[in-house]
């Protein structure tokens, strides 16, 4: 269930996959969107207002709120392809509302259906059987220029360092209508960016009272996704990157790495090495102690903090997991 409160206009038209909603047409669609440099997005506020009082049961409501959110993806191809001029198509399953450019549409489409499923199979220790516990449903949206995709990314960006180089972008803010935005300039690369985008989403919050990972642990599972997906792994950690990882946690201490800070900070380095920080720790755990990391994903997604799950599960604070890794460690 993604959605309870805690045809006419379609572009390229397909048909409609069995067990999917109809989306609604753009006119039905309309009251509720609000427009953002020229595009359209859809405001939940009235949309939900709307859901509750047209509904009586939680399945019409999930309904609803899907035909909503496909007819606004609806909107959007329609917006789009009138102000950039190129070519979109749409494509549905159950898991996905998708929208890409059509010379790249069904590269996209079978991107995101073997990410889908590469990626619930490998985290079922922490999530779940993805048969039993699927992967929460998500629009996917590639952006068929760069003008297109910074315009979309403008009407959710909550500060100017976040996406300034990004290939793609996660927006769960709004647990009804998780949605991630892909940067299709560059053909070669959006088969990472999908994954990347989509374990993120495999790994947020599925209900109001759960928890989230600590950033770390969450980047790290979150690159060892997208090398397991594309089969290509560029993780390596040298003695020179030892170097600058004790020269920057000597220097400014872990305390901003744990908080998340340091992963969207604007100094020199501090960025490139927290990522690499949190890859290599996961890599490390998962390697030495699969079962310990995974009891420590489970705690801190079922709602216990990070700090208490660590200690319960891997025997130490985060901060100690880190030192011994980095050989900093002064009470071995």
């Amino acid at each position: 269930m993604f959605f309870r409160r805690s045809s006419r206009g379609r572009p390229d038209a397909t048909p409609q996959p069995a067990g999917l909603p109809e989306p609604l047409a753009i006119d039905a669609i309309s009251p509720f969107l609000r427009s953002h440099l020229g595009l359209p997005h859809l405001n939940w506020d009235e949309a939900l207002d709307h859901i509750d009082s047209a509904t009586q049961t939680d399945s019409d409501a999930d309904e609803l709120a899907h035909a909503m959110i496909a007819g606004w993806v609806d909107a959007l191809a329609h917006t789009i392809q009138s102000k950039y001029r190129t070519p979109l198509e749409r494509w549905r399953s159950i898991g996905v509302e998708g929208l890409a450019p059509k010379a790249d549409r069904v590269r996209l489409e079978r991107a995101a259906a073997s990410s889908l499923a590469t990626i619930g199979r490998a985290l079922t220790p922490i999530l779940g059987d993805p048969n039993e516990h699927p992967i929460a449903h998500i629009t996917i949206i590639a952006a068929p220029t760069m003008d297109a995709y910074y315009d979309l990314v403008d009407a959710y960006r909550q500060d100017d360092g976040h996406v300034a180089s990004s290939g793609g972008i996660y927006l769960g803010d709004s647990s009804i209508n998780p949605s991630m935005l892909i940067l299709n300039v560059d053909r070669h690369a959006f088969e990472h960016s999908i994954a990347h985008e989509l374990t993120h989403h495999a790994l947020a919050p599925r209900s109001e009272d759960a928890g989230d990972l600590p950033l770390w642990a969450e980047e790290g599972l979150t690159q060892m996704m997208e090398e397991r997906v594309t089969n290509q792994c560029f993780f390596t950690i040298d003695h020179e990157t030892m170097r600058r990882h004790r020269a920057l946690w000597s220097s400014i201490g872990l305390a901003g790495f744990l908080h998340g800070d340091t992963f969207r900070s604007p100094e020199d380095g501090h960025q490139e090495l927290s990522y690499k920080l949190a890859e290599a720790v996961t890599r490390s755990l998962l390697d030495t102690r699969p079962a310990d990391f995974f009891a420590f994903a489970r705690a801190c997604l079922h709602g216990q903090s990070a700090s208490a799950a660590a200690m319960e599960h891997l025997g130490q604070s985060e901060e100690a997991i880190m030192l011994r890794f980095l050989g900093l460690d002064t009470h071995k």
